[in-house]
Order: C-alpha cells, then structure tokens, then sequence
C-alpha cells in the first residue's frame, strides 16, 4: 500500500472514531432526558367523597337540617321514604320531614352519588308530641284553673297526658304556674288570679329534639256587687217526689213536741233528697250533725279551727279537705219551728253547693261564688248577711221551702 494509501486510510479511521465518539456521547446526553419525560406522567386519583355527617335526628314536627358535601364537582342525593324530602345547592344538601302522627320512631336514609362513590345517612324521627286533655288530643288547652277552692274541697290544678317518643320535661313560663310531672302526666297548678283580668301564660314541653309551648289561660276572680247580683238562683223549682214526701214527713210530725233525736232522725231521712236534688257528687263525703248551741261551738273549736262557710246562729257549714264537709245545725235555734229546721238544713246545703260549683266556670254565679268564699266576712252582721253567698243561701232556701210548703198541703 503506498503513503498515500495508508494516509487515506488513517484518516477514515479518525473520522469513523470520532462519529462512533459523538454517537456515545449524544447517546448518554437523551437518556436523563427520557427519564424526566416518563415521570410527569400524571395518574387519576379517588375523588373519596365525604359528607359532614352520618346520621341526624329530627322532632315530630315538620322540620329541616343540612349537611355537606365535600370532594366532588357534581352528585346526586336521593331519600328513602315519601316522607322525606331533599335537596340541595352547591355542596349544602337539605332534609326536610312531614310530621310524625304515628305512635312510633321512624327510620329512613338519605344517599349521595357521584360517579361510582356513594355515601348514606341515616334519618331518626321522633313522634309528635302530643298533650290529651282526658281522651281527647290538643294542642291549646283552655285551662279552668280556680282559685279559693283549695282552701275547702280539692287543690286547683289540672292533669294532662304528654305523649311522645322518649321522655320529656315541662317547665312554666310564669311564677303563679307550677308543674310536676309523673310518668307520662304532668299537673298544673296556678296561685290566685287576683289581677281582676285574664291572664296567659304556657308550659314548655320538650322532648330535646322538639318544643311545645302547651297555652294556659286562667280567668280572674271577679268582685261580687250585691248591687248587681243580688240573687241569683231560680224562682222556680221542679221537686222531686222523694223531696216532697220527705219534706211531708216533717211537716206532719208534731216537730216542737219530738225529743232532739227524733228531730234529728227525722232530718237525717231528709238529708239523702236534699244531695239529690242540689246535685251534689257521690265522692264528697257530708257529716250532718244536730246538737245543741254549746255542743255546736264546741265541735267548731275542736274540729274546725278555721273559718267557716256559711255561719250564723242556727248552723254552720265547713270544708275539712280530702272532699269532706262537716255541716252543723243548732238544736236550741231549730226545735221549735219546722220552718226554722227545714230552712236551715237547705241553707247549709247550699253552701255545700256553692263550695263545689265554685270549681267550674261558664257563668256569673260560679265566679261569683269562686269569689266569695276565699274571702268570707264573719262579721260585722250587716256585711255578713250582704255578702254574696249568704244572701244566695237565704234567697235560695227561703224560695225552696216556700215551693215545699205549698206542694205539700
């Protein structure tokens, strides 16, 4: 090979090392490259859907609550019951339920969809709370609450039945309201209304999900006015036939001449008519005694010790309590006259009437008599015998004897 040749030949070489050369190099230079190319790759991710709550518990009443939803552009919400509506704005979905009438809890679920997620939440209601005045349901009781009749028969205060899921608390909304609960009962009482006006107040009801505010209205005590109510009784009477023979029984007796303890007797037969005719209940238990004046002052001191409803010189009539009335007649003052005896009792027993009408409202005589006898005036004469009560006591057995008398010949 000549130098030529040979030097041809050299530089092929050079140029086929320096290409394989630049050939590695630019090859070591693209792999970090490729690396970084591979590792922005980016992967989908769980959008792991959440709500802010589980569950949720709601009163009887118709009624809302809300939660959220987080970790999603779009979803859908749905309920599992017709009584149970939802709906929803942006992430914030809203529950609201009919009201709950039936006897029991209710239990249904709300479920939120996006794409294949779900999430569920549960629903509790309660039962509405329900207050039964006797069997009957209401929501807004007209409450006859009376006054002056605890100081003589039975406390003034009314009971109720609360029904509702679970227990319950009753609170009042005024001092003269007070409330105990017992069982599934609540009692009410209220002080006095002695503002002349009627006045409202309301016990709070809740069962922690739910709040009643069960309405009390209480009428006031009304001043009595002779002036204006003079008597108010009937002029008339329908008598019964064992009012009549008993009262003929009497009449026909030759009253003066019988010892006390026939003329006691003989009032005794009397006394069963008389509690028939005023009406009076079964459940009030009425003493009747017939004694001299100093047996009749000493049985008031010893047994009584308070003052007494209808009082003059001929008898007495007293509440003891527990349903108990004790009324006295004065055997000095009545043996001599069957009209004196027999006004006397019926007298007495219009008191007793009186005491148990005065628990009641509807017209001017039971307010007037609801009135009168927390505040009854011993004395002086004058005001005693012009004091609404008394005067309805004379009126009333005057009139009654007076019918008696002429039905009976």
């Amino acid at each position: 090979m000549n130098k030529n040749n040979k030097s041809t030949l050299r530089r092929i070489i050079a140029t086929l090392g320096m290409v394989l050369m630049l050939s590695l190099s630019l090859t070591g230079m693209t792999q970090p490259a490729q690396a970084k190319t591979s590792s922005a790759i980016t992967l989908p991710v769980t959008a792991n859907l959440t709500v802010s709550k589980q569950s949720v518990t709601l009163g009887g009443n118709s009624c809302s609550t809300t939660f959220t939803v987080s970790n999603v552009q779009s979803y859908t919400v749905t309920s599992s019951s017709s009584w149970i509506h939802v709906s929803k704005s942006n992430h914030t979905v809203t529950i609201r339920v009919d009201v709950n009438d039936g006897d029991s809890i209710r239990y249904g679920s709300v479920t939120v969809k996006s794409g294949s997620e779900t999430c569920t939440v549960s629903v509790k209601q309660h039962r509405k709370i329900k207050v039964y005045a006797g069997s009957n349901y209401t929501s807004l009781v007209d409450l006859r609450v009376y006054v002056g009749v605890a100081n003589y028969i039975d406390p003034p205060q009314e009971s109720f039945k609360v029904v509702t899921s679970g227990g319950f608390t009753a609170t009042p909304s005024n001092s003269w309201l007070t409330v105990t609960t017992s069982g599934s009962y609540i009692t009410i009482k209220a002080t006095p209304n002695t503002t002349q006006e009627q006045r409202r107040g309301y016990v709070k009801i809740t069962n922690g999900y739910e709040t009643v505010n069960f309405q009390i209205i209480q009428q006031a005590i009304v001043p009595y006015s002779m002036t204006l109510y003079p008597y108010m009784g009937p002029n008339s009477f329908s008598l019964s036939t064992s009012l009549k023979n008993g009262f003929g029984n009497i009449k026909s007796s030759n009253w003066s001449s019988l010892t006390i303890a026939n003329q006691r007797d003989l009032l005794n037969s009397f006394i069963p008519s008389i509690r028939q005719f005023y009406g009076l209940p079964s459940s009030l238990t009425i003493t009747f005694a017939y004694n001299t004046r100093a047996s009749l002052n000493a049985t008031y001191s010893s047994i009584l010790g308070k003052k007494p409803i209808g009082s003059d010189e001929r008898g007495r009539t007293k509440a003891l309590g527990n349903g108990k009335v004790l009324v006295l007649l004065n055997a000095d003052k009545c043996k001599d006259s069957t009209k004196v005896a027999v006004e006397t009792i019926l007298h007495e027993f219009r008191h007793v009437y009186q005491m148990c009408t005065a628990r009641y409202s509807g017209n001017m005589y039971q307010y007037l008599c609801m009135y009168n006898l927390p505040n009854y005036i011993e004395s002086p004469y004058a005001d005693y015998k012009n004091q609404f009560v008394e005067k309805d006591a004379f009126t009333y057995s005057e009139k009654l004897y007076s019918a008696l008398n002429s039905a009976v010949k």
